[in-house]
């Protein structure tokens, strides 16, 4: 497969996992813009990146739900944004990418 496929994959397959999220939370949290934007940086970080991708939100997500909510004392209906969080992994994900090809000369 080919690098230009493999992203397509990767892309496919990140705007999936939140497209099931969207239908979970019945559009409640998660909106068609967030798919698009996953599906964006899963064709940025590629097939070799994307459970790092999906995995590393996930988890950023999760801690960052945690402290907001201990730190207001809210509910768990409190609502986080998405895109943020995403975004910020596949900046992470992008610079290992770029140093672990710098590595090579």
């Amino acid at each position: 497969i080919s690098f230009f496929n493999s992203s397509i994959i990767a892309g496919v397959i990140s705007a999936g996992f939140v497209a099931i999220l969207v239908l979970i939370s019945r559009g409640k949290g998660l909106t068609i813009n967030d798919i698009l934007l996953a599906g964006y940086a899963g064709i940025l970080v590629g097939n070799d990146e994307i459970l790092y991708l999906l995995l590393g939100t996930s988890l950023l997500g999760s801690a960052f739900g945690l402290i907001v909510m201990l730190r207001t004392k809210k509910k768990i209906e409190t609502l986080i944004q998405f895109a943020p969080l995403l975004c910020s992994v596949t900046i992470v994900l992008m610079f290992i990418q770029a140093s672990d090809y710098l590595r090579l000369f």
